[in-house]
């Protein structure tokens, strides 16, 4: 939506027709409308229509994180500053037990030839079990080249793999074994897909584990509910099935191996807003009924604001941060400075603190954003009226 806003104009679809065409602007404003039809708005529109309805006086209209800065500027004390609300989004497994952990893991392609190119460089970094980690790089980062070493698709070049504490290469014979514990969905996971039905698809990774029988059924079944894929749908051919129906059955295809890692590389990539929130919704169920750790990498800053418990930040093949998720977007500089972005909300703060109202800049969530603002408003207005 961040894209759209910076259009000429906006055509929205709905069922095949056009139910809306006109300037961003306008579109953005029509707020209600586009929930209705599953779409959401830029975050900088969305802060500021929460505002608006908890009384503030915003013009509508806003689009970008400057414009609403703008308009918070006029209506905030100069020199306001108020203590960030608690995140009580952390993980219980904060301080837990080692899961998966790298020690100078580097790995390099085409060694030895002129298209050599060395993709990631002695990273060490401990996952603990049961929390939720973000990573994000820019491209060529190397982040999907980390995350198919940590099930074994790709072995270092040098360093180690440790899940809970042996090294997963110490026997190659075993390493399949290793992928029924770590499971890996791609990008675009519905690219996998290639049963001819959806239920032998889901089937193809327990069967692999030599389940049969009830065991096996109740494995696929228990997946298929995961994602919410109904069951009638097991007997169709997986290519009979919506892109948001096949990208769900991909990924029951992983959750039905149980495993205790769950690494999923950019997992939202195309879909729509309501499809992307029932992916993250059906990967945290995952992660609180089965208490397994999940790696989500991500070029959305929203969705790992939202979900993470701690953020990797990969830049040239290294680790450049590694720490909670507050921390590391409250050095938007930083990530800047790298070629990444920070969550709108995030960069509304930003702007608001290089204008001399400093708020901190480590809000990250519409939610964190809207409970630090309305106060500061109401001390200006009185009433929640500004």
């Amino acid at each position: 939506m961040n894209e759209a806003a910076a259009a000429d104009r906006v055509v929205v679809m709905d069922n095949g027709s056009i139910i809306m065409d006109g300037a961003p602007r306008e579109i953005f404003a029509r707020s209600e409308e586009l929930h209705a039809v599953g779409l959401d708005l830029p975050q900088p529109s969305e802060l500021c229509g929460l505002l608006r309805k908890a009384g503030v006086q915003i013009e509508p209209g806003v689009l970008t994180a400057e414009e609403c800065a703008d308009a918070l500027e006029k209506l905030l004390p100069a020199s306001g500053h108020a203590p960030i609300p608690e995140d009580d989004t952390t993980s219980e497994s904060a301080d837990g037990d080692i899961i998966i952990s790298t020690d100078k893991l580097s790995y390099t392609y085409s060694p030895g030839t002129p298209f050599r190119k060395d993709a990631i460089d002695e990273i060490s970094v401990d996952i603990r079990r049961g929390e939720f980690v973000g990573i994000i790089g820019h491209t060529g980062s190397g982040k999907s080249t980390f995350v198919q070493q940590l099930n074994g698709l790709l072995r270092p070049t040098s360093g180690k793999i440790l899940l809970e504490g042996k090294d997963i290469w110490d026997d190659p014979k075993k390493i399949r074994a290793v992928r029924f514990r770590v499971g890996l969905v791609f990008q675009y996971p519905e690219h996998q897909l290639f049963e001819s039905t959806v239920y032998k698809d889901i089937a193809f990774g327990p069967g692999n584990m030599e389940k049969n029988g009830d065991e096996l059924d109740e494995m696929v079944r228990s997946a298929a509910h995961a994602v919410r894929l109904r069951e009638e749908l097991l007997s169709s051919s997986p290519f009979d099935l919506s892109g948001g129906e096949k990208r769900r059955a991909a990924i029951a295809g992983v959750l039905a191996m149980r495993p205790q890692v769950l690494i999923l590389d950019e997992p939202t990539a195309g879909l729509d807003p309501a499809g992307r929130d029932n992916i993250l919704e059906m990967v945290e169920n995952y992660r609180c009924e089965s208490g397994a750790t999940v790696i989500l990498v991500s070029h959305n800053m929203e969705d790992v604001a939202r979900v993470a418990d701690r953020v990797l930040v990969m830049s040239h093949g290294r680790v450049a941060m590694l720490d909670d998720t507050r921390k590391v977007f409250s050095r938007g500089g930083e990530l800047e400075e790298m070629g990444l972005s920070v969550p709108a909300v995030t960069r509304v703060f930003m702007l608001l603190a290089q204008r001399g109202i400093d708020l901190g800049t480590d809000v990250y969530t519409m939610e964190q954003a809207v409970t630090h603002l309305l106060p500061m408003l109401a001390a200006k207005g009185g009433d929640g009226n500004a």
